[in-house]
C-alpha cells in the first residue's frame, strides 16, 4: 500500500532534523534507509523499527540534518585550506608554463570542494545508542503515521476486494445454473441424433428402444465426463470463502490472498478449457477479468 508521512524536530542553533517516510507497492518487504553521514551509525536501529511495524511493501525512510532557512546562518563555508593549495599549485603551474595570467577566484570556485558544509553538531562522535535515543521518538511517530495512512487505504481497498469477490460469486452461480441447462440440451441433442440414425435403419421396436437408451447413456456419460466442471466450481467457492475469511483477519494476509488468486486463476482457466457452451464461456471471461483485477489490487495489500 502507498503512504506518506513526515516530521520535523528543531534543535538549538537553527538546526533541524527532517523525517520523511513513504511506501510503495511491493510483493515483499523492501526497506530503504537514507541518512546523513552524521547518523549512519543508527541505520540498524531504524531498519529494525521498520521491520517490526511492516510486513510488506517498499518502505523508504529519509532523515536530513539541515540548517533552518529562517535562522539567517549560512549552511556552507569556504574551504580555505583546499583553495590555498589549489591557488599555490595553479600559480606555480602558470609560472612554469610562462602563462601571462594568474588563477582567479572564479577559477578556484570550479573545484568541487571549494565549499564545505558547516558542522551541525557533534553527532559523529556520539555513541550509536545515545544518538538513537535522540532520533527514536521522531522515527516512531513518522512510521506510525505512515502505518495509519496505509491502514486507512487498506480499509478502502478491503471494500473494493469484497465487491469484486461478490461479482465473482454471482458469475459462478450463473455458470452453475447454465451448466444444468446445458446438460439437458446435450442429452436432447444426443438423443435426437441417435433417434435419427435408427429411423434411417429401422429395427425391431423393443430392441431399438433398449439400444437407443443404452447408447444415449453412454454418449452422454462420455461428454459430461470430458466437460465436467463441478469439481472446479466447488473448489472456486472454497477459494472465495477462504479469501473472504482472510480479508476479515486482523493479521497481515497479503501473501495468502496472492496465493488464493493464483489458485482462482488456475481453476477459472480449467473452466474455460472445459466449457462447451458459448454462454458459459462468456461468463468465464468475466471471471478471468475479475480475478485479474483482484490480483492487481492485492499487490497493495500488506
Amino acid at each position: 500500500m502507498t503512504g506518506f508521512a513526515h516530521g520535523l524536530r528543531n534543535l538549538d542553533g537553527g538546526v533541524q532534523i527532517r523525517f520523511e517516510a513513504k511506501s510503495l507497492n511491493h510483493r515483499f518487504l523492501d526497506v530503504k534507509v537514507k541518512l546523513p553521514k552524521e547518523f549512519t551509525k543508527v541505520e540498524t536501529f531504524v531498519r529494525k523499527m521498520i521491520q517490526n511495524k511492516f510486513v510488506r511493501g517498499s518502505i523508504e525512510l529519509r532523515i536530513d540534518l539541515v540548517r533552518d532557512a529562517q535562522s539567517g546562518q549560512a549552511e556552507y563555508q569556504v574551504n580555505k585550506n583546499a583553495l590555498s593549495e589549489y591557488y599555490s599549485s595553479l600559480n606555480q603551474f602558470a609560472e612554469e608554463s610562462k602563462f601571462s595570467s594568474k588563477p582567479s577566484i572564479s577559477d578556484l570556485l570550479h573545484f568541487p570542494d571549494a565549499f564545505t558544509k558547516k558542522s551541525l553538531g557533534s553527532y559523529e562522535q556520539m555513541d550509536p545508542q545515545a544518538l538513537w535515543e535522540i532520533l527514536k521518538e521522531d522515527v516512531e511517530v513518522v512510521t506510525e503515521d505512515l502505518h495509519a495512512m496505509r491502514t486507512t487505504e487498506g480499509n478502502n481497498l478491503k471494500n473494493i476486494l469484497q465487491s469484486k469477490l461478490a461479482e465473482l460469486k454471482t458469475h459462478l452461480v450463473t455458470i452453475q445454473s447454465m451448466r444444468e441447462e446445458w446438460k439437458s440440451e446435450v442429452s436432447k441433442k444426443i438423443t435426437d441424433r441417435i433417434t435419427q440414425l435408427f429411423d434411417s435403419y429401422p429395427l425391431d421396436e423393443s430392441a431399438m428402444k433398449s439400444l437407443l437408451t443404452t447408447r444415449v447413456s453412454q454418449e452422454l456419460a462420455v461428454v459430461l465426463d470430458r466437460t465436467d466442471i463441478e469439481e472446479e466450481i466447488s473448489r472456486l467457492f472454497g477459494h472465495f470463502n477462504h479469501f473472504e475469511e482472510a480479508l476479515n483477519e486482523g493479521s497481515p494476509h497479503g501473501r495468502k490472498l496472492d496465493f488464493l488468486t493464483q489458485e482462482m486463476n488456475r481453476e477459472v482457466n480449467t473452466l474455460g478449457n472445459k466449457a462447451q457452451d458459448l454462454g458459459i464461456s462468456k461468463e468465464i471471461v468475466q471471471c478471468k477479468v475479475l480475478v485479474e483485477q483482484l490480483r492487481e489490487q492485492i499487490m497493495n495489500v500488506e
